[in-house]
């Protein structure tokens, strides 16, 4: 079954090889309905804007027959950001000009393997995803959406574990309610530098 799942992950590492360098030519697949994917894609030699990003994520589903393949290619896309961000933090001392490959990288844990582990229910693996991409592609921005952490991380959680808590209190105090459900549970967090960033824009 190891083998399998190796196999489906080096499968979908073919498939994100040939997505960043098919041109015009026809791509031949193993089924009509990835050719069908796979010609979708041809339109652009880049993958950067949502439309096309979501059309390989179909096609990366595709080609999957086992979800842990997809599991391991969005690691092994994570893995790639954290030596980006290191050889960035060592070698930069000020504005850094991203390489293309640097910037397809980003743009493609941001737009197709962060919304493929919220797929799958990995939710941490989401945010790291969309975290270090927003760090590489938007650093600027993530410095100011981070700073609003700076010393008082701690406290927000604190806060929010007591208000958790109290919500869960009250909730299990009505009677009524308690009679509707089998169990109750309140789960809380401190959004991201990157949710933060994306809900300061849409309330601007």
């Amino acid at each position: 079954e190891s083998k399998k799942i190796a196999a489906g992950a080096a499968r979908i590492k073919r498939a994100e090889i040939m997505a960043t360098t098919v041109n015009s030519k026809a791509v031949v697949t193993e089924s009509t309905k990835q050719s069908t994917l796979a010609n979708k894609m041809i339109r652009r030699k880049q993958i950067s804007t949502k439309e096309d990003s979501s059309i390989l994520r179909s096609f990366l589903v595709t080609l999957s027959e086992d979800w842990r393949s997809l599991v391991i290619r969005s690691v092994a896309c994570l893995y790639r950001l954290k030596g980006i961000v290191e050889d960035e933090s060592m070698s930069s001392s000020g504005s850094v000009v991203l390489s293309r490959t640097t910037l397809r990288t980003a743009k493609d844990a941001l737009l197709v393997y962060a919304p493929l582990a919220q797929r799958l229910g990995m939710q941490r693996l989401k945010s790291e995803l969309e975290n270090t991409a927003f760090q590489i592609l938007y650093r600027r921005q993530y410095s100011v959406a981070s700073a609003l952490y700076t010393g008082e991380i701690d406290d927000m959680k604190t806060i929010i574990q007591v208000l958790s808590s109290r919500i869960e209190q009250l909730l299990r105090s009505d009677p009524i309610f308690i009679d509707q459900v089998d169990e109750v549970s309140v789960s809380s967090r401190v959004k991201e530098p990157y949710s933060l960033w994306r809900k300061m824009l849409r309330y601007r």
